[in-house]
């Protein structure tokens, strides 16, 4: 019962926290984004048109905490947030997919139009 929360608990946080995507600025298109909030920098990389983050974000803001309330699994998953944190989570200039941005990752990754407009689970094996 426990593995099956953590991979749900994981599976939200790549869900939520790992796809913050890049709103139209200016930024070093380097394969790392610092943060400037924390100096926490992240691996990002351009899938299809859009910049995505590579890692789960690990800012500390209200209403977040780390897995188990341990603080050196920060390091290896990132953050918990509510979904009040998760929308103010994200650096400057960079935000929560929308359901389209998300469409448009899953199909650059292998899946059909009609796939990725499924509302139930969807997908395959995509993108191995």
């Amino acid at each position: 019962m426990n593995k099956q929360i953590l991979v749900v608990i994981i599976m939200l946080l790549l869900t939520i926290l790992y796809s913050c995507e890049k709103d139209n600025i200016e930024f070093d298109k380097s394969e790392y984004y610092l943060d400037k909030r924390d100096d926490k920098r992240y691996k990002i990389k351009q899938i299809g048109e859009e910049y995505w983050f590579l890692e789960n974000l690990n800012y500390n803001n209200e209403g977040s905490t780390w897995y188990s309330n341990v603080e050196e699994y920060g390091d290896i998953y990132g953050r918990l947030y509510n979904w009040e944190s998760a929308i103010t989570a994200c650096p400057p200039g960079w935000h929560l997919p929308t359901d389209e941005e998300w469409q448009k990752l899953e199909q650059y990754a292998g899946m059909t139009v009609q796939q990725s407009n499924s509302e139930s689970w969807r997908g395959k094996d995509e993108g191995r």
